[in-house]
């Protein structure tokens, strides 16, 4: 994004910390919310498992719920485990699906628990069931298209252009091609939050400038912007 390129469309539910990092830094942001979500009920004996793996804040918050008793914590993004509960053990990150599964195959627990919602991808249950791993998938969260999404998304378009548009997950890449396909200039720069979106990204619009994050975090998201 060059020095002039001011304007940026933030496609998630509506979180501080990006708006106010890309604020200070001289950028015009708006934020349109892709996504609702329901929480589903969690009963779970955790004695079979020897660890416990979250790739959400959706998901992040049901550790609350679960009795860890020190138990090995699995988790994506660092935003996300910030709100991972005390009762934790040792605490695994990464800033990918792909990479944590490196890092989980290094260690010793091989019973695990995965927290996911109904867009979660399979990244994590093919590669570690795929190794010999014992993984439960237990469904916590429901996310589905927000029903304004499509009304506000071409309101907001019609009355304004943007340099850049981020992207936080596939999801918001489906959802908002069918209204992106006809009033999204090629001029617009795409940002991927991390590599699963950016998959997305360039194979639903070709034409565009495609970059993505260093890290899924409102730093990575600013360096992005800088180096389009």
């Amino acid at each position: 994004m060059g020095a002039g390129a001011r304007s940026v469309l933030l496609l998630h539910t509506q979180d501080d910390k990006y708006d106010q990092v890309l604020a200070s830094a001289g950028t015009h942001v708006q934020s349109i919310q892709v996504l609702v979500t329901r929480t589903l009920d969690l009963d779970l004996d955790m004695s079979h498992f020897g660890g416990v793996i979250v790739t959400s804040k959706h998901a992040v918050g049901f550790l609350s719920q679960l009795d860890l008793c020190a138990k090995m914590v699995a988790v994506v993004g660092p935003s996300t485990v910030q709100h991972v509960p005390p009762t934790a053990g040792d605490i695994l990150t990464a800033n990918c699906a792909a990479d944590l599964c490196d890092i989980i195959l290094k260690c010793e627990p091989r019973s695990w628990l995965y927290l996911c919602g109904n867009k979660s991808l399979d990244t994590i249950p093919k590669r570690l069931r795929g190794a010999g791993l014992h993984l439960e998938c237990r469904q916590v969260y429901c996310a589905e298209k927000d029903p304004a999404l499509d009304s506000q998304l071409t309101q907001l378009l019609n009355n304004k252009t943007f340099d850049a548009v981020v992207f936080f997950s596939p999801t918001g890449v489906e959802y908002t091609a069918g209204v992106f396909s006809d009033r999204l200039s090629t001029s617009t720069v795409l940002v991927a939050l991390g590599k699963s979106t950016l998959a997305a990204l360039k194979d639903a619009y070709r034409e565009h400038q495609v970059r993505v994050c260093s890290e899924p975090t409102p730093q990575g998201v600013l360096l992005a912007l800088h180096t389009c």
